[in-house]
């Protein structure tokens, strides 16, 4: 996927369910997108420009992010971003679940792109949430228009008939709530108990992520985050790469792509595929997406790397992509670069 492609597309739906939010529903459900396809191309970056955002925000005010907790650590950061998807890719089960019930059409790939429109004001609200005072006053608001779009766009997205709305719209939304709470506490005693970092294991993954699912999402890549933040490393005066460094930094590349096409191919999604989606499909995508975002970082540290080294050579190589000969130094890095072009530009 084009990641260009990517942004322009979510910044086009963003903008239109801001603005003008019926038109472009109905936009959404004429493309009949995979549920997949929306999670990686539309839920998952609208997320993880939210809440890092928010993240970063709670660490300079010292507001409260996932579960109230401080920004004290990128557990909270993983936690946040994980839950979030989780909990809209839940309620777009329970929707789908509940349309057939009540007569509708059941189809998660529509209740997916249904849940995500509707709730990007208060996904993109966690970007102000850590403002002391009135930043859950903007979430509590940005919540509510959401659940105001989402009973708008049930006809659209579910065909659920005008005689049944209002009760299919709120035995689903209940039942979606009490999914979150008990989920919820119990996410956050594991938070509190510690017991996803204590897992961790000398090779940098843990027992618990090798068997796969959704809690093993969360401790794969908050171990690993944990991790690397602890990573230092001292560059030579000289800002000089070394022939080792380099190559080095090619192979972890050519792992990390290959690990994100393999990851990438499962929401290449069919969009013939009339069966509903599982909740073990749900948990177990939601483990993928985190390990897709976080692969450069997990092929790191699972080979025992250094992560502030490898962003170092990562940056000295850009910068003598860029400047090329500004001086020797600089000149020395850019002929290291060209020994290794072909495979360093593909990264691009």
């Amino acid at each position: 996927m084009d990641p260009n492609a990517i942004v322009e597309s979510v910044i086009k739906w963003v903008r239109g369910i801001l603005l003008d939010p019926n038109p472009t529903a109905a936009a959404y459900r004429a493309s009949n997108a995979p549920w997949k396809t929306t999670v990686l191309t539309l839920l998952l970056p609208v997320a993880l420009v939210s809440y890092v955002v928010g993240y970063v925000l709670a660490w300079v005010t010292g507001g409260s992010i996932a579960f109230g907790a401080s920004a004290a650590s990128p557990l909270f950061l993983v936690i946040g971003i994980v839950w979030g998807i989780a909990f809209l890719l839940i309620a777009a089960f329970v929707f789908d679940y509940f349309a057939g019930m009540f007569g509708g059409t059941r189809s998660f790939d529509q209740a997916v792109a249904m849940v995500t429109l509707a709730m990007i004001p208060s996904t993109l609200a966690n970007i102000l949430m850590p403002v002391p005072w009135i930043g859950w006053l903007i979430g509590l608001a940005a919540t509510i228009y959401g659940l105001v779009l989402l009973y708008r766009f049930v006809p659209v997205f579910l065909v659920v008939p005008e005689p049944n709305r209002a009760k299919h719209f709120v035995v689903a939304l209940v039942t979606s709530l009490i999914i979150q709470i008990v989920a919820g506490t119990i996410i956050g005693g594991m938070v509190v108990s510690s017991v996803v970092m204590s897992s961790y294991d000398d090779a940098g993954v843990s027992d618990t992520a090798a068997s796969g699912g959704f809690g093993s999402g969360i401790e794969r890549q908050a171990a690993v985050m944990e991790d690397a933040q602890d990573d230092t490393y001292d560059p030579p005066s000289n800002g000089r790469l070394d022939d080792d460094q380099v190559r080095t930094y090619v192979g972890v590349m050519e792992k990390t792509e290959a690990l994100r096409k393999r990851l990438s191919k499962k929401y290449e999604g069919n969009g013939d595929q009339q069966e509903p989606a599982s909740l073990g499909d749900v948990f177990g995508g939601v483990g993928d997406m985190m390990r897709l975002t976080g692969a450069e970082m997990e092929v790191v540290k699972g080979a025992g790397g250094n992560w502030a080294e490898h962003m170092w050579v990562k940056n000295a190589i850009e910068t003598a992509r860029v400047q090329q000969d500004i001086n020797d130094d600089v000149a020395h890095n850019y002929a290291l670069y060209l020994e290794y072009q072909a495979q360093i530009d593909s990264f691009d």
